[in-house]
């Protein structure tokens, strides 16, 4: 029954193993799993890392070109005040020019005024004397011209005055002068059409270049919120690589300790069977004893016995109690170190 018990027990115990045996594979295999998307998580951190970077160089790279920009646009509007003082310079001396104009008389056409503004200021006022003495000849050789038509005009005995000639040649000049205001208007306009056209374009550019490090600077945000959220996703998996290792070090433990206890029972049967076969061996040893025979009083005996790799020895008597009445009894000894006794009557008729 004790050996049932135990062999009961053994049965249990490998259950229980087989069981803790599964789901220690089945827990492998979950750290298996886990630690393949540990690894996945940490090449989407690398990735979203890289990508991070590169989203902090390219906006870097669009800081120092807004940078860069805004010092152009600082530099393009120092040139474009620059220009309109030396507009406002050159328009002085168109000025000037013109009351030498309306003054002397003088024809010369928009492209020499344009000339003359273009010119360093010495050259232009070589320039303008040089007019201003070619505006007097022009003004001699009119005044020469008039006086030869007035002597013509006397000899044939025309009507008009000296003073309606003066008024033509006057009204000529009016309307040249009118003539080089307007196409220096032109000029003007047209520079201060490209001073428009420049910082409209400037403007654009440094609006364009404003929206992109915005993109930029938001790509960054949203990749570095991306890589706090992974960074997140990987503690947790650690956290959860942790929890498995305890229950896989829990369960580890439990096996030893069943382990411990299989080895134990497994003792235990073990020497069960031993005493077992050295009883069945102490049994024989005492059945193997011979009894008195009929007509004497007693006997002294001894047997010896073994079963299963166990040997057991015995002594003993047996005495006729009466004509029909024998006593038997012996004590034995076997190898578990065990001691064994019986006794026994028998009656014949």
């Amino acid at each position: 029954m004790k050996a049932d018990d135990a062999q009961h027990a053994i049965t249990v115990a490998q259950t229980d193993i087989d069981a803790n045996k599964a789901a220690i594979a089945d827990t492998r295999n979950d750290v298996s799993a886990v630690q393949s998307d540990v690894t996945n998580i940490k090449g989407d951190v690398a990735h979203a890392q890289s990508t991070a970077d590169h989203a902090n160089a390219n906006a870097n790279t669009a800081l120092i070109n807004g940078v860069k920009l805004s010092g152009a646009v600082t530099e393009n509007k120092n040139n474009i005040e620059q220009n309109r003082s030396d507009i406002a310079d050159q328009q002085q001396q168109l000025d000037e020019t013109r009351k030498i104009v309306a003054a002397t008389g003088d024809v010369q056409t928009a492209a020499r005024y344009q000339s003359m503004i273009d010119a360093r200021q010495t050259a232009a006022a070589n320039a303008q004397q040089a007019q201003a003495d070619t505006q007097q000849q022009q003004m001699d050789d009119q005044q020469k011209q008039i006086d030869a038509t007035q002597k013509t005009v006397s000899a044939l005995g025309d009507a008009q005055t000296n003073a309606h000639y003066q008024e033509m040649v006057n009204a000529g000049l009016r309307a040249q002068n009118d003539a080089n205001a307007r196409t220096a208007a032109e000029q003007k306009q047209k520079i201060d059409t490209l001073a428009t056209n420049q910082a409209t374009q400037q403007h654009i550019n440094s609006v364009q270049y404003g929206e992109q490090i915005q993109r930029l600077a938001q790509d960054s945000t949203q990749t570095h919120e991306q890589i706090d959220s992974l960074t997140q996703d990987v503690t947790q998996t650690h956290q959860q690589l942790s929890n498995t290792q305890k229950r896989v070090a829990d369960n580890s433990q439990q096996i030893t300790t069943l382990n411990n206890h299989f080895s134990s029972l497994k003792n235990e049967v073990e020497d069960n069977r031993k005493e077992a076969n050295a009883g069945t061996a102490s049994a024989i040893a005492i059945a193997s004893q011979p009894q008195v025979k009929a007509g004497d009083f007693m006997m002294m005996s001894a047997g010896a016995g073994t079963f299963n790799g166990e040997s057991a020895v015995s002594v003993g008597t047996s005495f006729n109690a009466g004509t029909h009445t024998v006593i038997k009894a012996g004590v034995s000894a076997d190898t578990q170190s065990d001691f064994g006794a019986g006794v026994g009557v028998g009656y014949s008729f």
